[in-house]
């Protein structure tokens, strides 16, 4: 369920995924979760996606310990099962789903 702020900002569940190579070794490597996006203010430019994700501090353990970027694609859905499925079982690129 969706709801606006009062700067007409909608909070809705969101997807976020990131994918990797590692070429060294020739892997892809992808990691994907879901959060809630957030109305929290932000005093800096650009694109920008203020979100809460539940246990972000395993998730960025599993970032710093495999190299891979913190930057990532943001989706408005609910895909994070789907996506890292579809990845793991098609294309067998190693999956890490962050469920909280």
């Amino acid at each position: 369920m969706s709801q606006t702020s009062a700067c007409s900002f909608t909070v809705a569940t969101l997807t976020f995924a990131r994918v990797s190579t590692n070429d060294r070794d020739g892997l892809i490597r992808a990691y994907v979760g879901e959060g809630q996006s957030t109305a929290d203010p932000l005093e800096t430019f650009g694109s920008r996606a203020p979100a809460q994700v539940l246990g972000l501090q395993t998730l960025m353990k599993h970032i710093c310990k495999n190299g891979v970027g913190h930057h990532a694609a943001v989706s408005a859905s609910r895909t994070a099962s789907v996506l890292s499925e579809a990845s793991d079982t098609y294309l067998s690129w190693d999956v890490y789903h962050h469920c909280g």
